[in-house]
């Protein structure tokens, strides 16, 4: 069992074909319908502000690290070719690592077809210290207008420290350690985060 994600990028309406196959087993043969709908909002991107000023506390890199407090401006499109009216954003995480400060739920307004619309405020979160880095938190966006409603997903990585070995240095010792002499031993890290 398994999951798998593959990009289609497309302009045309039309059925895809998918085959799956593995070593000593039957191929799994079906097929899907490419349809182009009048609206349907989706996730377009996102901007992160962790300045170190105001509500959000960070370095200023423009990534999410672990104990930071940022301001996540979220942008949709609209994939379809009528105007969606409405759109309304919440936003929601079962990550433990992340705490909201203010609305998770926002009024993007009107977003034209084949249009991009910006979150009027951003979403705060605070990270927890604790976070470990190189995963991503997954945020999950209910997405509606009117009667219609989609789903997205945007995942978020995390940044952070990743120290490897740089060196060592004896102190008092010379060159090697032998039994029964004391002195210093400095280890070396460098962060490569």
């Amino acid at each position: 069992t398994g999951t798998v994600r593959i990009p289609i990028d497309t302009t045309s309406e039309g059925t895809v074909e998918v085959v799956v196959t593995g070593h000593n087993l039957y191929p799994y043969e079906g097929s899907f319908q490419i349809q182009e709908a009048d609206t349907f909002v989706g996730l377009f991107g996102y901007e992160i502000d962790d300045a170190p000023t105001g509500v959000t506390q960070g370095n200023g890199d423009g990534l999410l690290n672990p104990g930071e407090t940022v301001g996540i401006s979220v942008t949709l499109r609209n994939f379809g070719s009528q105007t969606a009216e409405n759109v309304v954003v919440r936003v929601d995480s079962d990550s433990p690592y992340v705490g909201w400060l203010g609305a998770t739920e926002f009024a993007f307004g009107d977003v034209g077809g084949y249009s991009i619309g910006t979150s009027p405020d951003p979403l705060y979160v605070r990270l927890a210290p604790n976070c470990p880095a190189g995963q991503p938190i997954r945020f999950d966006l209910q997405i509606t207008s009117g009667m219609d409603g989609w789903v997205s997903r945007m995942d978020v990585p995390i940044e952070g420290p990743e120290l490897v070995y740089d060196g060592i240095t004896l102190i008092g010792l010379g060159t090697r350690i032998d039994p029964g002499e004391s002195g210093q031993l400095e280890i070396a890290l460098r962060n490569i985060g």
